[in-house]
């Protein structure tokens, strides 16, 4: 990466606000781009955002923005299966849906591919003790991780009261307002 561009300065064509472009040659005041491909490269470096997201993430922004409502799934599958066809996911997808819709979705096939796949897998990892081994060692480390994210999830719900709700967005915007007003204009500062 060049220094320009290490700086964390807007670039314009690999120019910064500095003056100088990406190999450190001065620029002239009010350089415009040359051509149309640094027209797009500013665009994009100004105005553009790219973040992480999904398909089901944008159908469920683009329903919401059309007054419908959307509710999006997801199902676990083990990693070590990930690659594979695992029917037993997409029984618990459409357990999910069906309960969540009141819909009645016919599941006999799927349920039966699925008793299929999970009996081929259990059959294997019998018959080999070297992948009974793995198994049993991804499956404890998926516990494990579980348990440490519900620990978490305990502690957080453990810094409330017995019985006490968790504040809402307005009243701790109320509560940091007054925090703001009593000190505003203290110059030493609170004690703890």
């Amino acid at each position: 990466m060049d220094a320009a561009s290490k700086s964390g300065q807007p670039m314009w064509n690999g120019h910064n606000d500095s003056g100088e472009d990406h190999a450190g040659a001065p620029r002239r005041a009010g350089e415009k781009p040359r051509d149309l491909d640094d027209v797009r490269l500013a665009l994009v470096q100004w105005f553009e955002t790219r973040v992480p997201g999904s398909a089901p993430a944008l159908l469920e922004l683009r329903f919401g923005e059309a007054g419908r409502d959307a509710l999006g799934f997801a199902v676990q599958v083990p990693h070590y299966l990930a690659q594979a066809v695992y029917p037993p996911a997409a029984l618990a997808l459409l357990g999910s849906v069906t309960t969540s819709t009141g819909l009645d979705l016919p599941d006999a096939e799927l349920r039966e591919a699925a008793d299929r796949t999970n009996e081929a897998i259990e059959q294997q990892v019998e018959e080999s003790a070297e992948v009974a081994e793995l198994v049993r060692a991804l499956e404890q480390q998926y516990d494990t991780a579980a348990e440490s994210q519900q620990a978490a999830v305990d502690a957080a719900a453990g810094l409330l009261a017995d019985g006490e709700a968790m504040p809402t967005a307005d009243e701790l915007a109320a509560q940091f307002e007054r925090f703001l007003a009593e000190n505003q204009d203290r110059t030493d500062p609170p004690d703890h």
